[in-house]
This record gives C-alpha cells, sequence and structure tokens, in this order.
C-alpha cells in the first residue's frame, strides 16, 4: 500500500517541488531553444532534492525528483551544447561564404 504524506512532514513540499522541477527540465531538454532554461530548472531540482534529504525526508518523490532532475540537466546539456555548435557552424560557413 501507498505510504501517505501529510502536508506538515519537513522537506515534503521540497521534493514535490523537485519532482516537478525534474518533470519539466526533462521534457524542456528535448526543445533546442528551451534546453539553457530546462538546464536552470534541473539545477534547481537537484538543490531542492538536496534540502528535502536534509530535512529528512526520504520519500519516493524526493528519489525521483534527483533523479528526474538530472536526467534533465545531462539531456539540457548535451542539447545546448549541440545547438551552439551547430550555430557556430553556421555563421562560420556563412561568414566564409561572404
Amino acid at each position: 500500500m501507498d505510504q501517505q504524506y501529510p502536508n506538515n512532514v519537513p522537506g515534503y513540499d521540497k521534493a514535490v517541488a523537485s519532482l516537478v522541477c525534474g518533470i519539466v527540465s526533462t521534457v524542456l531538454s528535448f526543445t533546442g531553444h528551451l534546453s539553457f532554461i530546462a538546464f536552470l530548472v534541473a539545477i534547481a531540482g537537484l538543490v531542492l532534492s538536496s534540502s528535502a534529504k536534509k530535512e529528512g525526508f526520504y520519500g519516493s518523490q524526493q528519489t525521483w525528483g534527483f533523479v528526474l532532475s538530472l536526467i534533465g540537466l545531462i539531456l539540457s546539456g548535451a542539447v545546448f551544447l549541440a545547438c551552439a555548435a551547430c550555430t557556430a557552424c553556421g555563421v562560420a560557413g556563412a561568414c566564409a561564404l561572404m
């Protein structure tokens, strides 16, 4: 049976916020132009997850928030670097043609 956590458990709200940040960052990391925002949201999710753990909350929301934020951080960083490299190659190619 699932464990139910009341709202007054220390770290519960931060764990849920971390989970939301992890989901948002993972989804946004697949969009090229929003990958930088996803990177920042993933960092916020990791910070919130760590803060919830320090407050003593060890539920699945905290764990999945950490995992999804980490995945979002890695994906958004890779997509952002790939988009930056493609943009740099395009600009360099356009300048070479002039």
